[in-house]
């Protein structure tokens, strides 16, 4: 995923059915950070669940250019659900969210219906799929720990940021040292 951050071309990325897991999510959430280039994400058909759901809308909380997501058969609760409910009310341009045929109670697909009409389909299924979450296979990493993928990308970010603006005021305050010992040999 680390060469689609720099993407400029792919317009659509089909990840359906390919046992992605929580932690797969996260690669999948570093990825929407950077790319600006991507309208379409499937995901759709894999094993995310709410952890995985949640490190994608917070990636997605700060993507301005994907329009489409599926996330159907993902086993994700109501507790992902809410996620995407938070997402939907920060970002005005994900126009397409599929989520059928998750784990997601009526009273949630009801609301989705009401609140977001059209954008989100999340019909439920009278007989939701069997959730056979692997509890071992998943297991965060030291910074997922705290917080998530999404949160270590945001650090990093944040601590490159400073670095330039770092090297940018020593590079400055050379300049103005120089400057004044130029004008102190006159």
């Amino acid at each position: 995923m680390k060469a689609l951050e720099k993407n400029d071309s792919l317009r659509v990325l089909n990840a359906r059915g390919n046992d992605l897991t929580p932690r797969c999510a996260g690669d999948v959430a570093e990825m929407l950070m950077e790319n600006v280039a991507l309208r379409r994400l499937n995901v759709g058909y894999n094993k995310i669940y709410d952890e995985g759901a949640w490190e994608l809308m917070e990636a997605l909380s700060e993507n301005s250019t994907l329009r489409g997501l599926d996330v159907q058969r993902n086993e994700i609760s109501d507790e992902g659900g809410r996620h995407v409910e938070s997402l939907l009310r920060a970002n005005a341009t994900l126009t397409e969210v599929d989520m059928r045929s998750n784990q997601l109670s009526p009273e949630l697909v009801t609301r989705f219906e009401k609140t977001h009409g059209e954008r989100v389909n999340a019909r439920w299924q009278q007989e939701p799929p069997k959730k056979e979450k692997n509890i071992q296979a998943y297991s965060p990493g030291p910074m997922e720990a705290v917080g998530g993928r999404v949160a270590a990308k945001r650090a990093e970010r944040a601590a490159k940021k400073e670095a330039r603006r770092a090297a940018a005021n020593a590079a400055n305050a050379a300049n103005g040292a120089t400057a004044d010992a130029a004008t102190t040999a006159r």
